[in-house]
């Protein structure tokens, strides 16, 4: 039987590569477990949301949001999974001016006066939670696929409009109070890249679907005086891209 005796690595070379391997891995592990990133850009409404037909809620299921393109800011931080899978946690709001023209010819219709309207804008906040993946595609550029799931939480803009005889002498002026509706559940999915700018820094570019419907009940009165209650929903559906940065730590 022969005995081979393993000695233990003396070449100061290979001693130098493996340490510095080891030291290069675990530093990197030190540097991407946990990432704050910081985005905005544009939102374009989509669907019921961006259509202008029917904004009011006068009985109608489904309301269109009458929403123009808005803007959007996103906070999101992260842990590692796997040097490619990150778990993430999204806080954005998303702000979107509605449309007055389509308000003026819906109230010439239902009051027979001309209008003037003032919406405020819509205001959509979310908080999702969803994995990520980091796939490079060389040496500083990734592909960066991800979805994400939790709520949304936003309110009927508020509405003022003044009403005119044909004269041009203002009749009347009504306010309609913003309508506070409850949470609803939202998704996102999106796309991005990542370029690396340094060792802890990455400049990211990204474009997202974001979905949601938000319902409220509407107490209102029928034509004999009798009250009722009208069950409103609003599509909160948008695309948006974003740019922002990355941050390791």
């Amino acid at each position: 039987m022969t005995i081979t005796n393993h000695r233990p690595l003396s070449n100061p070379a290979a001693i130098i590569l493996m340490a510095c391997l080891l030291f290069r891995t675990g530093n990197l592990c030190a540097q991407e477990k946990f990432s704050a990133s910081i985005t905005g850009g544009l939102s374009f409404p989509a669907g019921r949301f961006a259509d202008k037909v029917n904004p009011m809620p006068t009985g109608l299921v489904n309301v269109d949001g009458a929403a123009n393109t808005g803007w959007n800011g996103n906070l999101q931080l992260g842990v590692a999974i796997t040097p490619q899978i990150r778990a993430n946690v999204i806080v954005g709001l998303s702000v979107f001016r509605q449309d007055a023209t389509s308000f003026e010819e819906t109230l010439r219709w239902i009051h027979g006066n001309t209008p003037v309207a003032e919406p405020e804008s819509w205001r959509v906040l979310k908080v999702l939670a969803g994995p990520s993946f980091i796939l490079p595609l060389c040496n500083k550029l990734s592909l960066r696929p991800s979805l994400a799931a939790g709520i949304a939480k936003t309110s009927v803009p508020e509405l003022t409009y003044t009403l005119y005889n044909p004269g041009g002498n203002p009749i009347t002026t009504i306010t309609r109070d913003k309508i506070s509706m409850p949470a609803a559940f939202a998704y996102q999915g999106g796309l991005g890249w990542g370029y690396k700018l340094g060792k802890q820094t990455t400049l990211l570019a990204d474009f997202n679907f974001f979905s949601a419907r938000a319902k409220y009940d509407y107490q209102t009165l029928t034509t004999t005086g009798s009250p009722v209650t009208l069950k409103h929903e609003y599509s909160l559906s948008s695309y948006s891209t974003s740019l922002g940065v990355e941050f390791f730590f």
